[in-house]
């Protein structure tokens, strides 16, 4: 009768380690799979995050390359209007204008341009 009460103990204890076994899988199995949600749901956000913010940079980029053709645009007539002017004069005194405002002109441009493009953070 003990060896049978005996048995049944260890017969009952093996039992419940197994059941506790199977539980331990379970949650394991559980927290794997909650995990690989987790990653996935990682992944979507990042991917999309990621498209957000390609998008933005275009769209940064192409209002910057806007500004800076305006700029472009407003000095090329500039000079255009320089050159209409200078027309009146005869060819030395157009070389000796031109050697006089060439610097001045090509530093307010460049100082122009990179005040457009500090406007615009694009260097």
């Amino acid at each position: 009768m003990e060896l049978l009460v005996v048995f049944l103990a260890l017969s009952l204890v093996f039992l419940l380690c197994y059941v506790c076994k199977l539980k331990s899988k379970d949650i394991e199995l559980v927290d794997k799979e909650v995990e690989l949600q987790k990653t996935k749901n990682e992944k979507i956000a990042e991917f999309f995050l990621r498209g957000h913010v390609i998008l933005g940079l275009r769209e940064y980029k192409n209002y910057t390359d806007v500004l800076e053709g305006k700029f472009l645009q407003d000095r090329n007539a500039l000079y255009a209007d320089f050159l209409e002017e200078c027309k009146q004069y005869s060819e030395e005194d157009r070389k000796e204008i031109e050697e006089f405002y060439a610097k001045d002109y090509a530093e307010t441009s460049d100082t122009k341009l990179a005040l457009y493009r500090r406007s615009t953070l694009v260097w």
